[in-house]
């Protein structure tokens, strides 16, 4: 676990507004409403902005990211729902639930997604228990965010594409009717060596769901890894983008190594967002660390964010993009 130092006078809370949020909080526990504390949860609808993925702090608890996350200065955080992670909706109790929320609401941090692996598999008994979760985390969407529920993004899985996709097809019909139940958004993505992997596959997804409430979430380095342009792709795909990770990737031999966003310059992101822009796309841009970083021995969370911040927010700059805040 890593010591925070102090945050610096640039990111103290306003001391009016911590009473006031302190008081909020104490009036919610008491009350086990949650309706106080929600409405004041950032929303960033409507606008850019740049978010991390707490799949990348798996050590850290969650309220401790939020608040290094905005001292850093990103605008919004993924959250992480896989089991054996700190927001695992199966384990987290009403309390812990109002303490997340009143943490995003002191940070002024918006809570935009939340990430799921949810693949699909012939296994009828698996499925129900990824519907199971799927319901879980439109709770937990709904307790963090009344007015702005994160919408929970995944990937679908491995297989033949062939022999899949009606199956992918109408699992996700079936996803949209629970979406539009539960009023809540799903974000599939597109994923090197999995069944689906390119923007063509996953646009014949879209077309056979035809519900805006299932999207995208579109992540280039899955394409750079294939060599598929970056433009083509953001306009063959941008109506379906509901949000989008970024990291760079590195192809060696028949190998994919992925790495921080911008550490390689691989990945031309000031060009990124201008497409993603000019496309009519305005959401997340999340900077996600792999496994593949985050596995190894002395990875240091908070130096990856740090990392991914300066140069993402560097892009945002240089593409002359306003971002939320």
């Amino acid at each position: 676990m890593h010591h925070l130092p102090p945050l610096d006078p640039a990111h103290r809370i306003d001391r009016r507004k911590l009473l006031i949020s302190s008081a909020a909080l104490a009036a919610t526990a008491a009350s086990g409403s949650t309706a106080s504390v929600a409405a004041s949860v950032a929303d960033c609808r409507g606008k850019f902005s740049l978010g991390f993925s707490l799949y990348g702090m798996r050590e850290l608890k969650t309220e401790t990211a939020i608040q290094t996350l905005s001292k850093i200065g990103y605008d919004s955080v993924e959250l992480c729902l896989l089991r054996g992670f700190d927001t695992d909706p199966a384990q987290l109790a009403a309390i812990r639930r109002r303490e997340l929320r009143g943490a995003l609401a002191q940070y002024n941090m918006c809570v935009r997604a939340m990430m799921e692996h949810l693949p699909l598999t012939t296994d009828e008994k698996k499925n129900q228990q990824t519907t199971e979760r799927l319901k879980q985390a439109a709770s937990l969407a709904h307790d963090l965010s009344v007015d702005a529920p994160p919408l929970i993004e995944t990937v679908l899985g491995s297989g033949d594409w062939l022999e899949q996709r009606d199956r992918f097809a109408e699992t996700l019909r079936q996803w949209s009717v629970l979406a539009e139940r539960e009023d809540i958004q799903i974000a599939v993505k597109p994923h090197v060596n999995h069944a689906v992997d390119t923007p063509e596959k996953a646009r014949w997804l879209m077309r056979q769901v035809n519900n805006d409430r299932i999207g995208l979430a579109y992540d280039y380095s899955h394409y750079a890894s294939q060599a598929i342009d970056m433009d083509q792709s953001v306009r063959d795909l941008a109506s379906h983008i509901h949000f989008v990770h970024v990291k760079d990737v590195v192809r060696e031999s028949d190998q994919v190594r992925f790495a921080l966003p911008g550490s390689t310059g691989q990945i031309d992101y000031p060009r990124l967002l201008k497409q993603l822009s000019e496309n009519g796309y305005i959401g997340d841009v999340c900077a996600e660390v792999s496994s593949q970083i985050w596995r190894q021995p002395g990875y240091d969370p908070i130096a990856a964010a740090k990392e991914s911040y300066r140069r993402m927010a560097n892009a945002f700059h240089v593409a002359g993009i306003e971002r939320h805040g």
